[in-house]
């Protein structure tokens, strides 16, 4: 496989560990609230950027 490809899998394999994790957190919760909300969608953003920084570092290194 191509380092490209290699880099996006694992970039998306790491992604979905963390959403897992998020996910099994909600599970504990009895209920949540609007600003709950918006603090998952400020995490998962973060997240999203790091896929776009390994992508970027991937392009500098071949």
């Amino acid at each position: 496989l191509s380092p490209q490809i290699i880099m996006y899998m694992m970039s998306f394999i790491t992604l979905g560990i963390f959403w897992v994790g998020q996910q099994t957190q909600l599970n504990y919760l009895a209920r949540s609230s609007r600003s709950l909300a918006w603090i998952h969608i400020a995490v998962r953003l973060q997240r999203a950027h790091r896929k776009f920084g390994v992508s970027s570092d991937l392009e500098n290194a071949v």
